[in-house]
């Protein structure tokens, strides 16, 4: 492990790691119910919705925008400033959106479901079978090409990724099992991660790798989806670590 310096955190509004293809940011306020489109040019909001929950969040890649709520996602059309498609999600649904690609992932069921955002609107979870199953205590995490990478409490590591041999939509999960890892020691992953095409897991008190698993400060916070490289990063209440993918140290 590498300390790299102390980490802060302050109230207000909250942001995504962004390309700003259309030069706004799109930001959350719990307190105002609020998701504003901030533009930095002219430093000031200049488009928002009204959300219906505090615990909101946001999801952008360049001017692609999803509103997360508690049991739904709603894709923001940044041009009118409105909602044009809302799914229903489980209670504790984790989202992601990579690549133009959506991951819906329920750590209750341990069942994910992946879709082009284009076609976000046909997903319907409670009736639709799951594209990938990790069980109870299993992760999903998307990486930054839109490829799902799962793994069970026991160590199975597969992906999942959008194949163009579909149908119409040029979509067809396609599901490979890639390698055994160690079980997680608790019984079941936290939260994962994936730097290139490695997937990071962890129980909070190790995290996993592809050549084992190894202890880490309790509690940490893996950092998002990134390009390939040779570090995790990992944040603590005190400090931003930073773990070799290939020694764990």
């Amino acid at each position: 492990l590498v300390l790299v310096g102390a980490a802060l955190a302050h109230p207000g509004f909250t942001t995504t790691h962004l390309d700003l293809d259309d030069g706004g940011v799109w930001v959350t306020s719990a307190d105002d119910l609020v998701l504003g489109r901030y533009n930095p040019t002219v430093d000031d909001l200049t488009g928002g919705l009204v959300a219906a929950n505090s615990k909101l969040d946001v999801l952008q890649e360049g001017s692609q925008v999803v509103l997360l709520e508690p049991g739904s996602a709603a894709v923001v059309d940044p041009t009118t400033v409105a909602l044009t498609t809302r799914i229903d999600l489980p209670p504790d649904a984790v989202v992601a959106l990579e690549n133009s690609t959506v991951l819906v992932a329920d750590p209750a069921s341990g069942r994910a479901w992946l879709r082009p955002l284009a076609t976000l609107a046909t997903l319907r979870v409670g009736e639709e079978d799951p594209d990938l199953v990790v069980g109870l205590g299993g992760v999903v995490a998307l990486d930054v090409d839109g490829v799902a990478h799962g793994l069970s409490a026991q160590g199975v590591e597969s992906t999942l990724r959008l194949s163009s041999d579909g149908d119409d939509d040029g979509a067809a999960p396609v599901v490979e099992e890639v390698a055994t890892r160690d079980a997680s020691p608790s019984g079941s992953w936290t939260s994962a991660t994936v730097v290139g095409e490695t997937l990071v897991a962890t129980d909070g008190a190790v995290v996993s790798l592809p050549e084992g698993t190894h202890p880490v400060d309790p509690g940490g916070v893996l950092q998002a989806a990134s390009e390939r490289a040779d570090e995790v990063a990992l944040a603590t209440r005190d400090a931003l670590l930073l773990v070799d993918l290939g020694s764990g140290e």
